[in-house]
């Protein structure tokens, strides 16, 4: 079995959260976290891994799995956190970096409806296209298209589960444009995705 999840809507809900600015994004974000290694015989990651496994324990069709498992994972995330927090200290240069690369998430964050190209995007921040370039692949690994066409699925997902809107109305409420390029968009998140797992056979 595999555990593959966003760790923002998944351990904190909504996007731009709290909780995701404080404990997910700065460890999303470091490029200083380059490896933690967990050892059975070691006193905090030995806790940890004894966490991980009881965690693929917890039965699918057991009553309250999601959240059996959200809790579970959340306690994973707050020891690996803060396992890598002594990692994270970056340079003033590094730190310049992650504020503008959240200056950017935050206005696609708030225009994510609109046609947002690399240039306005990079003109709402004060910066350059190849700087914005940079600072999205240096923390990210990642193109500023690739995050706004990320975010606006997440937020086309979260529509179509809570609301009533019809798909047609939340391709333009995102940013597509179309249900059809909605659709198109969908499928290619699936099947990225299912180029990274790892069958249950081989996991």
């Amino acid at each position: 079995m595999l555990h593959l999840f966003d760790p923002t809507t998944f351990l904190c809900g909504d996007l731009g959260s709290r909780s995701e600015k404080k404990y997910i994004l700065p460890l999303i974000l470091s490029t200083q976290v380059e490896m933690l290694c967990f050892f059975p015989d070691g006193n905090r990651s030995s806790a940890l891994l004894n966490e991980l496994r009881e965690s693929f324990e917890i039965a699918p069709d057991e009553w309250g799995y999601e959240l059996l498992l959200r809790e579970k994972l959340s306690k994973i995330w707050r020891q690996i956190f803060a396992m890598a927090r002594p990692q994270m200290k970056s340079s003033p240069e590094r730190e310049q970096t992650f504020d503008r690369v959240k200056r950017m998430m935050a206005y696609i964050h708030a225009h994510y409806m609109e046609t947002i190209s690399v240039g306005s995007l990079a003109a709402a921040t004060f910066c350059s296209q190849r700087e914005c370039y940079r600072a999205f692949h240096s923390c990210l690994h990642m193109t500023p298209n690739e995050y706004l066409r990320s975010y606006r699925l997440q937020m086309a997902r979260q529509k179509l589960l809570h609301g009533n809107d019809t798909l047609t109305a939340i391709a333009h409420d995102c940013g597509f444009g179309s249900s059809s390029y909605l659709g198109k968009a969908f499928h290619k998140a699936a099947v990225r995705q299912r180029n990274f797992e790892i069958p249950a056979d081989n996991a």
